[in-house]
């Protein structure tokens, strides 16, 4: 075991002069970090000075932690920080510059005088420039002023000193700046650098003696601007907010709605017990708890709304789009309250404006209120094509914004309004994303969150539109009933115990998940730095605590997405491919056969013995070579493979091959085949028939195949030279457009469907007994056409690019088996599955089957994949039976039972695959 000890008491003498307190600037030092106390900034160098508030607000705020960074040289110095190279006067003569290293933190020089005239220190402060000083040059400056340590130049023009590819100039001088760029509330010149105008140029100007932009101030001729938010806005665009919503009644929050979970209401539960999302335990209490009790109101003057509402307010006014949604979210931060100042001026904005067909938004506005229509109105909407039964899972879409009003993008509701999910600590297991979607259930999440994740949250609050997916594709907005929402009595409308009391709720649109913003007022840097950095002082921080979605109403009938659509094709399709799974070249009854024919029956089987050429019975008695036997066993059971590929090869030029056959079956099917085993490779059978039907009577699938055979139509392949199976490479970021023109990537899209398909499983695996009901399969049948939609897409991502895409795949490619790196791919690549030079070609694609990988030499293949390796099973099998056991006849029994068993097993899990794949019931499966 190892044990530290620390001893404290001897080093208490040491430090008996450190006292831990604040007040160093306030004495004129600066706080030495080392040594943790207060020291003088001549103990760096004898020329150093404090920096003072006025030169920097927030760097004297924050001396304690800046070390020597809270001293500085004095004006006209260079300062020249420990290790550099820098240009000063030399010790001994104030007309001479020489280099030096500075050594300590940092070193104070004097600069040199030239012809009786000071030089300058350069801006970083690191050599020394002299002045122009020519009356006749008109960039002369107006010399070297004492008051500033530095070269001034006259009003209107700025500093320069270095040339326009970086080097120094031989003096310092003044180039005029343009007209309005640089302001000073005098005439005396300044040391004011560049002309580098302001952001906004209109309404700003750049102040002479600081450098910093600020707003152009009023004129005899034109009206001044006022600072908001780090904008400029104009006195009369000001003026017009300010006198009808006053900003000093806006910045001033009241929060009339805060609860600390101790409330009647609050305990009896306003949805029943449990129901939703909700955070309720003893922790949530401790941490709602009020400082006084009893408190109902708390109010700040809040650094977010002295930032955000004048600029956002004035923004508005000009039509600005962003802005309105920006004093929008104001107002809902601010839970709608009737008496904020911010949610009057947004109820007046909407007075007079035209409203949007169909809804009760205004033009131009977020839409935020649903009144004046009445709440009964609004719930009992039929927009909604679909009643919902318990078993069905909604689909939600959140549109989202920043505060202040920008667009954040589309988001499929999973896990975001699940607190536990965004920042929660818990040892049960997750529920799953979709769990509280489903109707009528009910999600309880336990957790210790996070405070520093509610205080993440609410530095940069998220701001939601809540939408729910219709049948048809569309989006249907859902009202939002906020509990704790106050009207100008104090009432809150919408708690409401009973079903009676839902007729004066107040219903909106936006709503957020927490808020540590608006209750944060401003610190030493003003309410800019507290909202922009989050600094300042947190007064109050909220969250939501408890979250339901209420759909009344159940089904009688559920439409399904293929409803009419015939199912047969898919299914016959589904079956011709289930019976390929475990097809091999070689017959394995034949192949066991022959070799117990010919060794045992023929007595090939002496050849293996140690004395080959004796007659009669000394052959016989004569010991088995254990090596002639393992050779011959392995030349029988090539000789009666080969045999067996070289008779299919005379047979498929006569009667067709099975495989070829399947492709076929796929176009008369008018079903294509989209086949992955990998996540970026597979292969891809065009099915499409050249009818673009493969619903047909007798009579007519005999007219459409012989006007085929007549060239009568289009081509059965993807390509124009007919070709039928791809071997498909796709990149990590393949994109495709779907149908109604959404952009969807590829792989995460059908990665995300597979994952609700094994959702829906698992939910019909619970039941007792586990079958599925007519909404199981309906979801089901969602699912199989969003597959279908996403390889419709790829297909014809595929045709519109075939020139690029589609390609012929190289022999020395081939013959290796060397891949494109999918990783620098710029779109996929469809090889043209022609993997040999004799018919029958296009069967590369059965390596994904037992059949598995070949090498095809005048149209016989010879298997180089799981069939090879299967072979090799079984003849090691039966060599070591033959040579342990003796038995010709148990060994090719037992050889042929690891076929049998090894093709078995694949082909049940082949079965399980593709029903889980096509989506499709095992039991159709014959």
């Amino acid at each position: 075991m190892i044990r530290l000890g620390l001893a404290l008491g001897s080093c208490l003498g040491a430090l008996s002069r450190v006292a831990p307190r604040r007040s160093c600037p306030q004495s004129g030092l600066y706080f030495d970090a080392t040594r943790l106390q207060c020291d003088s900034c001549s103990s760096i160098d004898s020329q150093a000075v404090l920096v003072s508030a006025e030169e920097n607000a927030v760097l004297a705020r924050q001396l304690e932690r800046l070390g020597s960074n809270q001293c500085r040289c004095s004006n006209g110095l260079v300062q020249c920080f420990g290790g550099d190279r820098c240009l000063a006067a030399d010790g001994n003569t104030s007309s001479v510059m020489s280099e030096f290293i500075a050594s300590g933190p940092f070193e104070c020089r004097q600069c040199p005088e030239v012809n009786g005239q000071p030089m300058a220190p350069t801006q970083d402060k690191s050599r020394c420039l002299p002045c122009l000083v020519d009356e006749n040059d008109p960039e002369t400056t107006s010399g070297y002023s004492t008051t500033w340590g530095d070269c001034v130049c006259p009003e209107g023009s700025a500093l320069l000193e270095r040339r326009s590819d970086g080097a120094y100039l031989a003096a310092k001088k003044c180039v005029r700046c343009a007209s309005g760029l640089l302001f000073s509330s005098s005439s005396e010149p300044l040391p004011s650098y560049g002309c580098t105008p302001c952001p906004d140029t209109e309404r700003m100007y750049r102040q002479a003696s600081t450098g910093k932009c600020i707003c152009r101030q009023a004129t005899t001729n034109e009206a001044g601007f006022v600072e908001a938010g780090g904008a400029c806005v104009s006195s009369a665009e000001f003026n017009e907010v300010n006198n009808r919503f006053p900003e000093s009644a806006a910045v001033y929050v009241q929060y009339r709605d805060i609860i600390d979970g101790r409330e009647a209401w609050w305990k009896a539960g306003p949805f029943g017990q449990f129901l939703g999302i909700e955070a309720r335990t003893a922790s949530t209490f401790e941490v709602l708890k009020l400082d006084a009790a009893g408190a109902q109101d708390v109010s700040v003057t809040s650094a977010a709304m002295k930032w955000l509402y004048m600029r956002c307010s004035v923004g508005c006014l000009r039509g600005n789009a962003t802005a309105c949604q920006c004093v929008s979210n104001l107002c809902v931060l601010q839970l709608y309250d009737y008496e904020a100042t911010v949610c009057a001026f947004v109820q007046d904005l909407y007075q007079g404006k035209a409203r949007v067909p169909g809804s009760t938004a205004v033009e131009g506005m977020p839409w935020l209120y649903y009144s004046p229509q009445r709440p009964v109105q609004t719930l009992q909407n039929p927009v909604l094509n679909w009643r919902l039964n318990f078993a069905d899972v909604l689909v939600f879409w959140l549109a989202s914004y920043s505060l202040e009003g920008a667009w954040l993008g589309w988001q499929r509701l999973e896990s975001q309004l699940d607190p536990c999910s965004k920042g929660g600590t818990s040892s049960k297991p997750r529920s799953l994303p979709s769990a509280w979607r489903r109707f009528g259930s009910s999600l309880r999440s336990e957790c210790n969150i996070l405070a520093s994740s509610i205080l993440e949250c609410g530095l940069r609050p998220v701001f939601y539109d809540l939408f729910v997916e219709n049948t048809d594709g569309s989006l249907v907005p859902v009202p939002v009933r906020i509990l704790n929402i106050v009207t100008q009595t104090g009432g809150r409308p919408n708690l409401n115990l009973a079903d009676t009391e839902a007729n004066d709720d107040v219903l909106v649109r936006r709503f957020m998940l927490c808020d540590g913003i608006s209750g944060r007022e401003s610190g030493p840097g003003g309410p800019g730095e507290a909202y922009l950095d989050g600094t300042g002082y947190l007064r109050v921080l909220r969250w939501a605590a408890h979250l339901a979605v209420q759909a009344p109403g159940f089904v009688e009938s559920v439409p399904v997405p293929d409803s009419g659509i015939s199912a047969w094709r898919s299914l016959f399709v589904c079956n011709e491919l289930n019976e390929r799974l475990t097809a091999t070249r070689a017959v394995p009854e034949i192949t066991w056969l022959a070799i117990l024919a010919l060794l045992d029956g023929c007595q090939w089987s002496n050849a293996a013995r140690w004395t080959t050429h004796a007659d009669g019975q000394s052959a016989m008695a004569a010991e088995f070579n254990p090596f002639l036997q393992f050779s011959l066993g392995i030349s029988v059971w090539i000789f009666v493979l080969v045999l067996q590929f070289l008779l299919q090869r005379i047979g498929c030029i006569f009667l067709g091959h099975d495989l070829n056959d399947f492709m076929d079956v796929c176009s008369i099917a008018n079903i294509s085949v989209f086949i992955l085993d990998e996540p970026f490779h597979g292969y891809y059978i065009h099915g499409k028939a050249p009818s673009s039907r493969g619903d047909w009577g007798h009579t007519e699938l005999e007219r459409v195949l012989h006007d085929e055979d007549k060239g009568i139509g289009f081509s059965r392949g993807l390509s124009p030279d007919g070709c039928q199976t791809f071997e498909m490479f796709l990149p990590p970021d393949t994109a495709v457009q779907l149908a109604n023109g959404d952009v969807a990537h590829f792989r995460q899209q059908l990665g995300q469907v597979f994952m609700d398909v094994q959702m829906t499983q698992d939910t019909i695996a619970r039941r007792d007994p586990p079958k599925p009901i007519s909404q199981d399969v309906a979801q089901m049948s969602q699912h199989r056409c969003n597959v279908q939609a996403l390889v419709d897409a790829m297909v014809n991502a595929v045709m519109r690019g075939a020139n690029e895409v589609l390609q012929m795949r190289s022999s020395f490619s081939w013959f290796w088996g060397t891949a494109p790196n999918v990783l620098t791919l710029q779109h996929p690549i469809f090889y043209k599955d022609q993997d040999g030079i004799s018919f029958p070609n296009g069967l590369g694609w059965s390596s994904s089957l037992a059949y598995g990988a070949e090498l095809r030499i005048a149209g016989i293949g010879i298997p180089l994949g799981f069939e090879w390796h299967l072979g090799l099973l079984e003849l090691m099998t039966f060599s070591l039976m033959w040579r342990f056991q003796g038995s010709i006849g148990l060994a090719c029994a037992l050889a042929y039972l690891v076929n049998r068993s090894v093709l078995y097993v694949y082909g049940a899990w082949g079965k399980a695959r593709l029903a889980h794949t096509a989506i499709i019931n095992g039991m159709f499966l014959i």
